[in-house]
């Protein structure tokens, strides 16, 4: 008989969206210039779920989502796998 590989849940109450970018350089006397904007979500339990995923667990992440940004958490999720 097979093993059967359980599955995890993980529980995020306060998801978020990441956001991250970079700049060539830092100067304190002028404005930052940011490019490369990259929205990533994110919370602790999504975190885990992403992490234990890319190891090759089976996992699933519950969460909250609102109308407007849980949609784009949802479609950054999707994008994930």
């Amino acid at each position: 008989m097979a093993a059967s590989r359980s599955r995890i849940m993980t529980v995020t109450p306060n998801p978020a969206i990441d956001v991250s970018m970079s700049t060539p350089e830092i100067t304190p006397e002028h404005k930052l210039r940011c490019t490369d904007v990259r929205r990533d979500a994110g919370g602790g339990g999504i975190n885990v779920a992403r992490v234990l995923t890319r190891f090759g667990a089976r996992c699933t992440a519950v969460y909250p989502a609102g109308p407007i940004l849980g949609r784009l958490l949802r479609e950054l999720l999707d994008e994930e796998g």
